[in-house]
């Protein structure tokens, strides 16, 4: 039987505050007494607290302290208006956690998209916590990231709508903290996956240890019972492992194994095939189903002999048959989705030049993240806009699918402060 130690220690430290309330009590009271009760509360609280999650030292940004006398309040500079018909653009400037508050009073709940590409907290990334650059000689410097973090996606999570996820960019020097810290807001029955990203393909031959190849995706729902993903969109290769070499009136299809590896004795009979060969499943495995059924599937062209007619049969799949899309998987390669060599031509295309931004983000992969996540009039949000490939991502993205009359509404706020939300698409 094990036994939970903190457990213990917790009801000891109970017990022993129950001592000392006792002892107060029966003390001749004073003005201090209603204190010390009041201090002994707030100690029980916290010790009833936490069972699980992320312990460190909580830091408060300046930005903190002039939002606690001050509402944030969007002043419309009109000179900067542009007419694009229906759909209004807002640039919003302002640090992203005051804007963040401004959207919980308009948009509470509303949000079904959020992707974020915050600091990475690697030193290479500039990270700013209160106007002071965080360097290695800050003890402080991974609790004042999570902090900064946790202020944020306490919001975020807000935000969400009912069916809605947020897609968190981030590398292996904040990932394993950021997903115990995700786990606790979002709660850890709605973390979805872990994506990984192929970001590079040449090693780095001046990489101290190993060449770093790879970006993680957090993906939390903010209800997982609730949210799926969409299919992807099948690709030409994937079609083209579709042939028809019978010319059967159903069209292309490919074959696969018809036996299965748990073995059924109910399942494992002689097969003749066309050429007169008589096969056998071996000991470890079974055909896949009754001889009544099989029978059902040769005499309707379904079991595939080979072209000579005496392989082992398989089981003919037709492509008019399968489903519309692909599910996505976990691991998302750059010849897919881009990589950051692919964000900087991006970004270059824009500006004209590159070295605007460091390591952007490729349209390819946001494309992705839409592509599974965001339906008809989805709001998105990117409150870590960076380089704006997000908005980029989103208005391309809307043009390419204008004539299913799909839209995107787009929220997007940008890291650092002081030129935080970026586009608003209504």
């Amino acid at each position: 039987m094990s036994t939970n130690v903190s457990k213990k220690k917790r009801e000891d430290l109970l017990s022993k505050i129950g001592q000392i309330r006792t002892f107060i009590a029966s003390a001749p009271q004073d003005t201090n007494t209603g204190n010390l009760l009041s201090y002994l509360s707030e100690l029980e609280k916290d010790i009833n607290g936490k069972k699980y999650g992320l312990i460190f030292e909580e830091h408060k940004e300046h930005i903190d302290e002039v939002l606690e006398s001050n509402t944030p309040v969007l002043n419309e500079d009109k000179d900067l208006f542009i007419n694009n018909g229906e759909i209004i653009n807002f640039l919003i400037e302002g640090d992203n956690l005051a804007s963040l508050q401004m959207l919980e009073k308009t948009h509470r709940g509303k949000v079904d998209l959020i992707y974020i590409d915050p600091p990475y907290n690697t030193l290479k990334d500039g990270f700013t916590y209160s106007d002071t650059l965080v360097d290695k000689n800050d003890t402080f410097r991974h609790s004042k990231w999570l902090s900064f973090m946790r202020r944020r996606l306490v919001i975020a999570q807000k935000l969400l709508s009912s069916n809605g996820t947020i897609f968190i960019s981030i590398d292996d020097n904040e990932v394993a903290a950021l997903r115990v810290l995700c786990d606790e807001l979002f709660g850890y029955q709605n973390f979805v996956a872990n994506i990984i990203w192929e970001k590079k393909f040449s090693p780095q031959n001046d990489a101290k240890w190993l060449s770093d190849s790879h970006d993680h995706i957090l993906l939390y729902a903010k209800n997982k019972e609730i949210w799926h993903p969409k299919l992807l969109k099948r690709t030409v290769e994937m079609d083209k492992r579709y042939t028809n070499p019978d010319n059967d009136p159903r069209g292309p299809w490919t074959s696969s194994d018809f036996t299965v590896k748990t073995a059924s004795e109910a399942y494992m009979y002689d097969i003749v095939t066309p050429s007169g060969r008589v096969v056998r499943p071996t000991s470890s495995r079974s055909w896949a189903t009754s001889e009544e059924n099989y029978l059902a599937l040769r005499a309707d062209n379904r079991i595939w002999f080979g072209a000579k007619g005496n392989n082992v049969p398989r089981i003919k799949t037709f492509l008019s048959e399968v489903q519309k899309g692909t599910v996505c998987k976990t691991i998302w390669y750059r010849t897919e989705v881009g990589d950051t060599q692919e964000g900087t031509r991006d970004l270059k295309s824009v500006f004209g030049k590159a070295g605007m931004f460091t390591n952007p983000k490729p349209i390819r992969l946001i494309n992705r993240i839409l592509d599974i996540a965001s339906k008809n009039n989805s709001i998105v949000l990117d409150f870590f806009a960076g380089s704006g490939t997000t908005g980029h991502a989103l208005l391309k993205y809307n043009a390419e699918h204008a004539d299913s009359k799909r839209q995107l509404n787009k929220i997007a706020a940008r890291w650092p402060a002081k030129a935080v939300t970026q586009f608003f698409f209504s």
